[in-house]
């Protein structure tokens, strides 16, 4: 694995903390706010989908960084593929699904994208998307939908 994105791996988690506290610095008390727009029905995977499909995304600005779902959601769902695959991981955790966050990497670069797959490798979700995808070959899938762009397939 590539220095560079084991680097990555130590800075995104403090990036995060920082970046968040610095969108909600004076935004406390929208907190409720988000909190409310969070208690939203979702009972199956037609349902995240439609959600994931309200997403916009938008660059990070200053650093890559993970969004909390607040953050999402008092963003008015939009962030970059970190946010997607954030708020994809929740989504999928409140109809029953645990998850993960899969990090794609193209060799030689600095480039990556960020989804969501869950634990037993059969739900992708990657910005808007949401799809089904072979557990015996979750990997080739992921990379075969991202159309062989990234060739390194972390989590």
């Amino acid at each position: 694995m590539n220095i560079a994105y084991k680097i990555h791996d130590i800075i995104l988690p403090i990036a995060s903390i920082i970046m968040n506290l610095r969108y909600w610095w004076n935004k406390w008390d929208k907190w409720k706010d988000a909190t409310e727009k969070m208690d939203i029905d979702v009972y199956n995977l037609q349902d995240v989908a439609h959600i994931m499909s309200t997403f916009k995304w938008t660059p990070d600005k200053y650093v890559d960084w993970k969004p909390w779902v607040h953050t999402i959601f008092a963003n008015d769902m939009k962030d970059d593929c970190d946010g997607a695959a954030v708020l994809g991981k929740w989504l999928l955790g409140k109809i029953g699904f645990e998850a993960r966050i899969v990090k794609l990497w193209k060799t030689g670069s600095n480039e990556g994208h960020s989804i969501c797959v869950t634990a037993d490798n059969t739900i992708m979700v990657s910005n808007n998307d949401v799809m089904n995808i072979n557990p015996n070959h979750w990997n080739k899938d992921v990379r075969v939908f991202h159309r062989n762009l990234y060739d390194i397939v972390q989590g």
